[in-house]
């Protein structure tokens, strides 16, 4: 690794720290959707938080967010009740990178900003004195990543326009997405598999109904934040 990448390494982490003892010290912190406005119409109410982009969230609001007790308390303006709410939810934990909006799991990154499943990006955390981080995003690794050569990028999966070699097919179940090549018994299981492969990017299944699926592309055109998984890239 060189100095530059070091560098970059340690800015990171140093990133992520602060916003972990944003939360862990149950500092209350802003969550600002500011970049909803392109995304989606939020300006009307569907009257059904199902069918709403960001169900009783509102794109353009700010709420007030804190982490204690293993459970995310969210304040601000709640569409379907036309007024201010306060709600708990413990759906979502900050050491995975995510945060849970009135149960509405969304993922932040080291430069704090906010990313929805569907819509990408569509906010940012900030603190009393303005943004959480102005770092370089950089990935975090685990040591199972590591020694294959694999750098955790987040919570990201593969929804379309993915590359992989044609023999694949014959012996995964491949897609759009790329190739699933079954549930492994662990991540260091998928890693080394996607080595020998000669994979570039593993999409690696932690949700409920898709723990340990082990998903390989060679490339993916279309990326995009998603809880159920994580993203890594060599």
């Amino acid at each position: 690794m060189s100095t530059k990448e070091k560098q970059l390494k340690k800015q990171y982490c140093m990133s992520v720290i602060t916003l972990m003892l944003s939360f862990c010290c149950w500092k209350p912190f802003k969550v600002v959707l500011d970049l909803t406005h392109n995304k989606f119409d939020d300006s009307v109410y569907t009257g059904n938080w199902r069918t709403d982009p960001m169900g009783n969230l509102k794109g353009g609001e700010t709420y007030s967010v804190y982490f204690k007790n293993n459970s995310y308390t969210c304040k601000g303006f709640n569409q379907g009740a036309r007024k201010i709410v306060s709600g708990k939810y413990s759906n979502a934990n900050p050491a995975d990178n995510l945060i849970s909006l009135w149960g509405f799991p969304c993922v932040f990154d080291g430069k704090g900003r906010l990313y929805d499943p569907k819509y990408g990006l569509i906010g940012h955390l900030e603190k009393s004195n303005g943004m959480m981080s102005s770092t370089p995003s950089r990935p975090n690794n685990k040591s199972g990543a590591q020694s294959v050569g694999y750098k955790k990028q987040g919570h990201f999966a593969c929804y379309g326009r993915a590359r992989y070699p044609r023999q694949w097919k014959n012996e995964a179940s491949c897609n759009n997405s790329g190739c699933n090549f079954g549930k492994k018994h662990s991540l260091k299981q998928c890693l080394e598999l996607a080595d020998r492969k000669g994979a570039k990017e593993v999409i690696y299944g932690v949700g409920s109904n898709r723990k340990n699926e082990c998903w390989l592309q060679t490339s993916c055109g279309n990326k995009r934040a998603d809880h159920r998984f994580i993203n890594y890239m060599k």
